[in-house]
């Protein structure tokens, strides 16, 4: 289970969950746009294995959800610059 969350300005957090992957990063990637065009504060992307959507919300807020990406910026590593000679 995948779950998006989103923060708009002056709301609380919104969840929302997908079985697929292709799904919740499509959601993901409108959320960054969004988030340029100052329509959100915030927007994550989690991997929850989780039975239900329901517990995959509660891994999320648990902190037991692995994050994928947030907001514009990506949790994998960045690559090492290229050396010049």
């Amino acid at each position: 289970m995948f779950v998006v969350r989103l923060k708009r300005p002056n709301e609380d957090f919104d969840f929302k969950t997908y079985d697929s992957a292709k799904a919740a990063l499509a959601r993901f990637r409108t959320a960054q746009k969004m988030m340029i065009d100052g329509e959100l504060e915030q927007c994550a992307l989690f991997d929850a294995v989780g039975a239900d959507a329901g517990r995959a919300v509660e891994m999320v807020n648990q902190g037991t959800a692995t994050l994928i990406e947030s907001n514009l910026d990506s949790g994998a590593v960045p690559p090492a610059p290229a050396r010049t000679t």
